[in-house]
């Protein structure tokens, strides 16, 4: 039987712990939700993993990015571009929670 990896949360690291994984994959340093401190690596493996979330709303739940004290209006963009690179597709496909709930609303150049 398969065990589901369990996800990892650098709030609830210690800083050693965060410094090895750091020093492994640097993603897991660049904070992207200031207010629920998740990172970018933290919402590539929420991109990644099986079922894996493919909109706005799949990294909230996952992550529990955008649900601080700014409701997204931080890093709503930024985990727009996170979704767009790694699904290989325009920003403007980003999607909130369903293929009809567009989030950004505009096609970069």
């Amino acid at each position: 039987k398969e065990i589901r990896k369990k996800m990892i949360r650098m709030s609830e690291l210690g800083i050693e712990e965060k410094n090895k994984l750091i020093a492994i994959n640097p993603s897991y340093g660049k904070m992207i939700c200031k207010c629920e401190f998740v990172t970018e690596g933290e919402i590539i493996d929420a991109i990644k993993r099986p079922l894996g979330a493919t909109t706005l709303d799949g990294i909230k739940r996952r992550t529990r990015a955008m649900m601080g004290g700014c409701q997204g209006t931080g890093c709503m963009i930024p985990i727009s571009m996170i979704l767009s690179k790694e699904l290989g597709i325009d920003i403007s496909e980003v999607n909130k929670n369903s293929k009809s709930s567009i989030a950004v609303g505009f096609k970069e150049d």
